[in-house]
C-alpha cells in the first residue's frame, strides 16, 4: 500500500464547493451538529471550501477491507483520489451550462456521472442507506448461503466431503462477525465504490444512460440556491421526496452551483436527443425567488449537518425551516 498521507478526505470535492463561494473565495456555513443533537442555536461562520465536508480517513482502504472482497490494493487512497478524475473538468462543464451551450454527449455523460458519484460517495448515503441496513444486508446475504447449503446439491458439492452442519456453523460464525463489525457501513461503502466492476459500476452506468434520454432543464437564480453536505434530491410521482429515486416519473434536482440547478424529469423521452444523440440540449429558465425557496426547502430533507451559501442572509432566512432531528 502507498505510504502517502492523505488524512482529511472530502466527501464533497472542492470543485463543487467552489461554486458556492463569494468574492472573498469563502462561503458561509451552518454546522448543525449541536442543533440537531441538542437544540442549540445554529451559528453561521465563514469557511474556506477546503475546511468543510470532510472526515479523517473517510475513504482510506485498510487491510480489514480484505473481508469485504477488496484485495491487492496498491494505493490505500485510491477512492479518495477518484475525485481527481473530474476535479478539473467539473467547473468547465458548469461554465458551458452557464453559457447556455448544448453539451456534447461525452460531456453530458461526465456531468451526470459526477453528480451520481457525489450522491453515492456521500456521508449521508453511507450513514442512512448502508449503516441503517446492516442487519438487513447481512442477514439477506447469509440466509441465501444457508438456503443453498440446505437445498442446493450443486452448491454443496463444491465443498467436497465437508459436513453440511460444519458449513452451516461456519456460515453463522461469519454472519455474526459482520453483524458485529462496528465499521460495517464504512467497509461496505468503500468496497462498493472501489470494486467498480461490481454492482456500483453497473448502477452508475445504468443511471448515466437513463438520465441522458430524458429532458433536462437548467433553473437559474441570482445566486440563491442553497448548498448542503448532501446535494441533490428526487421527487416521485406522488410528490414524495427521496435522496435518490430514478424508477419512473421522477424529477431529479441537483444544484450545480449557487446560481444553476439541473432538473431532470422522466415523464417523456428527450425527442431532440432521440434525433441527434451526439449532443444534449436543455431548456434554461430564470426562476422566481419563491420557486428557488421551495427547492432550498426540499433540500433540507436529506442533509447530514451542513448548509452553506455565499450569502449569510440566505442561511439566516433558512434557519426557521430547519427541524431538529432526534439524536
Amino acid at each position: 500500500m502507498s505510504s502517502e498521507e492523505i488524512k482529511d478526505q472530502h466527501f464533497l470535492p472542492a470543485c463543487y464547493l467552489d461554486g458556492f463561494t463569494n468574492k472573498t473565495g469563502k462561503l458561509y456555513a451552518l454546522d448543525l451538529t449541536w442543533f440537531i443533537k441538542r437544540g442549540s442555536k445554529p451559528v453561521i461562520k465563514s469557511f474556506s471550501p477546503g475546511s468543510i465536508c470532510h472526515e479523517e480517513h473517510f475513504y482510506t482502504l485498510t487491510e480489514e477491507m480484505a473481508r469485504y472482497n477488496v484485495n491487492g490494493v496498491e494505493d490505500k487512497y485510491a477512492v479518495e483520489k477518484g475525485f481527481y478524475t473530474y476535479e478539473n473538468i467539473y467547473k468547465s462543464l458548469v461554465a458551458k451550462v452557464a453559457g447556455g451551450k448544448p453539451l456534447k454527449r461525452h460531456d453530458a455523460e461526465i456531468l451526470i456521472r459526477t453528480l451520481i458519484d457525489l450522491k453515492f460517495r456521500n456521508k449521508f448515503y453511507r450513514d442512512h442507506f448502508i449503516g441503517g441496513r446492516q442487519i438487513e444486508l447481512v442477514d439477506g446475504t447469509f440466509d441465501q448461503i444457508k438456503t443453498a447449503i440446505l437445498n442446493d446439491p450443486a452448491y454443496l458439492a463444491a465443498f467436497g466431503d465437508v459436513d453440511p452442519q460444519l458449513l452451516l456453523q461456519l456460515n453463522e460464525d461469519v454472519r455474526q462477525r459482520y453483524l458485529n463489525d462496528p465499521e460495517f457501513k464504512k467497509h461496505t461503502h468503500l468496497s462498493s465504490i472501489y470494486r467498480k466492476d461490481d454492482a456500483y459500476g453497473l448502477v452508475v452506468e445504468g443511471l448515466v444512460n437513463k438520465l441522458l434520454w430524458v429532458p433536462w432543464r437548467i433553473y437559474r437564480s441570482a445566486n440563491l440556491f442553497l448548498g448542503t453536505d448532501n446535494p441533490g434530491f428526487s421527487m416521485d410521482e406522488h410528490s414524495k421526496l427521496h435522496n435518490t429515486y430514478f424508477k419512473k416519473k421522477f424529477i431529479f434536482h441537483f444544484p450545480l452551483n449557487d446560481s444553476l440547478c439541473l432538473v431532470i424529469a422522466d415523464p417523456f423521452p428527450d425527442m431532440q436527443f432521440l434525433t441527434d444523440q451526439t449532443v444534449k440540449h436543455y431548456l434554461t429558465e430564470t426562476m422566481d425567488e419563491s420557486v428557488v425557496h421551495d427547492i432550498n426547502k426540499m433540500s433540507l430533507f436529506h442533509f447530514t449537518n451542513l448548509l452553506y451559501s455565499p450569502d449569510r442572509s440566505l442561511l439566516e432566512d433558512i434557519i426557521p425551516l430547519i427541524k431538529r432531528k432526534e439524536s
